[in-house]
Parts: C-alpha cells; sequence; structure tokens
C-alpha cells in the first residue's frame, strides 16, 4: 500500500491462514485458531503456528487474517 503524502510504500507479511492445509480457509481454520484465543508462548493452549500476524499471542488479529480470506482458495 502506498502513502501519496509521503511516496511511502508498506506491506504487511502474515502466515497463510490455511491452518490445516486442506487448500481453503474455512470453518476448520476458523475454530482451530479460536480455540488458542487469548494464548501466548507458554501457555498450554499456544501454538506458534496459530499466531499468523507473529504478535506473540492469539487474537483478535490472528482471527481477521482468517476472516478475509474466508473461502478463499489456497495454493501451497
Amino acid at each position: 500500500m502506498t502513502n501519496p503524502s509521503s511516496g511511502q510504500t508498506s506491506c504487511i507479511v502474515s502466515k497463510a491462514p490455511d491452518i490445516d492445509l486442506d487448500g481453503a480457509v474455512d470453518i476448520s481454520d476458523l475454530a482451530t485458531v479460536a480455540f488458542a484465543w487469548t494464548s501466548v508462548p507458554g501457555s498450554p493452549k499456544w501454538n506458534p503456528s496459530l499466531d499468523l500476524n507473529g504478535d506473540g499471542r492469539i487474537g483478535i488479529g490472528d482471527l481477521a487474517i482468517v476472516a478475509l480470506d474466508w473461502k478463499v482458495p489456497m495454493f501451497a
């Protein structure tokens, strides 16, 4: 995305939201991320592959990434 006033470009990088690798982002992926809701490194439900935005916790940002790609085919 480019900011017209400054001419700077930025990019957001995240992990692929197809958690179960079945080729689509669906309820299974959403449920898996939701199960780990509020977990952080060291907590029982923590899974680093579910921290899709890389902020060190499973939260709304991770669920938003799943939602943004809902029903979008994923290719390896």
